[in-house]
């Protein structure tokens, strides 16, 4: 109950701007989790605690600036999840991680990332999966060779997430397609 009260915690100091607090949050966390106490088999959560620990950690680090251990942190959720072998703590790293290389502005790791996480989702079809892997990919798409119909494809996932209101990262998507529209030439 602890660690979920505090990853929680965490989670919402990330969405407030309040990164330091949230990067701290997160690593008291990392040395309490145990995998057969705490991992998904147990029932706890639908993701692994430290698959979000770890992205979450990833997102703070690059936030407040220290770029290499934020890009480390997401990838180790990355692995973790990969080593559960855990389809819904996958998603969710990959979500994450994806969001941390768009802020490093690494287009590569973005669109492999996105790749991966548009081919599980084509499996196991998840809402978020499906339309932030869109974004992502798109995104990387943009920065690396301009078109519209990347943008509008954007701009139709970004309209789903909100219908849905799926809002948690709505925010920074659309800060991050209003910047490429805007090096596009598209200021309306």
């Amino acid at each position: 109950a602890l660690l979920l009260a505090r990853r929680s915690a965490g989670l919402a100091n990330l969405l407030l701007g309040r990164f330091e607090i949230a990067r701290t949050e997160m690593e008291a966390m990392l040395d309490i989790y145990d995998r057969v106490r705490d991992g998904p088999e147990t029932g706890l959560t639908t993701r692994d605690p430290k698959v979000s620990i770890c992205t979450v950690l990833g997102i703070c680090r690059t936030a407040l600036g220290d770029i290499r251990s934020g890009a480390a942190a997401a990838d180790d959720g990355i692995r973790h999840a990969e080593s559960l072998e855990h389809v819904v703590s996958l998603v969710l790293a990959l979500r994450r991680a994806c969001v941390q290389r768009m802020m490093q502005r690494d287009t590569t790791r973005t669109s492999e990332y996105a790749g991966r996480l548009l081919a599980v989702d084509s499996e196991f079809q998840t809402f978020l999966g499906a339309r932030e892997g869109l974004i992502f990919y798109s995104w990387a798409g943009c920065r690396e060779q301009p078109e519209s119909g990347l943008l509008a494809r954007m701009h139709n996932a970004l309209g789903e997430l909100d219908a849905a209101q799926h809002w948690v990262m709505l925010p920074f998507f659309h800060g991050c397609v209003a910047e490429l529209a805007g090096e596009q030439g598209e200021v309306d």
